[in-house]
Order: structure tokens, then C-alpha cells, then sequence
């Protein structure tokens, strides 16, 4: 899962405390915001997903990070009312 920020050449700038920090800070906001935790699960998924294949500065996670979250909040709350 996180093998990406081991031992890739792709994510130079990030350690592994990072993504935990940013992964706290999206459980924070979910739960501000009231989205349910299939949204947190599936931002977690698109962030690491994205972090597989392109290179993230990081002063860049947290947009990273922000984007996922209203993605997803966006795509789970349409397909539940569906």
C-alpha cells in the first residue's frame, strides 16, 4: 500500500509521516464536515492511487489531499441517492 514512498524514485520529497499527517487531517475534516466514512476510505484510496504514479511536492499533498476528499464526497453522495 504504501510501498510508493519505500522505495520509489517517483516520491522524493515525501516520507512516510507525511501521508499519515495528511491522512489525519482528511479523518479531521470528514468528521467536521459530516461525510460518511466511505468517502474518507475512497479520498484515502484516490490519494494513494495518485501518489503511485505522479510526483507530489510537499506543498502540494494537502491540495492533493482537499481535491480527493470533495471528489469523492461528491461522486458517494450521488451514487447514495441514486
Amino acid at each position: 500500500m504504501m510501498y510508493y514512498l519505500k522505495k520509489s524514485r517517483l516520491q522524493t520529497d515525501l516520507r512516510l509521516v507525511c501521508r499519515y499527517i495528511l491522512m489525519d487531517w482528511l479523518a479531521e475534516v470528514a468528521t467536521i464536515k459530516f461525510f460518511n466514512s466511505l468517502t474518507l476510505h475512497t479520498a484515502i484510496s484516490v490519494v494513494d492511487r495518485f501518489l503511485k504514479r505522479q510526483r507530489v511536492t510537499r506543498e502540494r499533498l494537502q491540495l492533493l489531499g482537499v481535491a480527493a476528499m470533495v471528489l469523492c464526497s461528491r461522486f458517494v453522495t450521488h451514487h447514495s441517492l441514486a
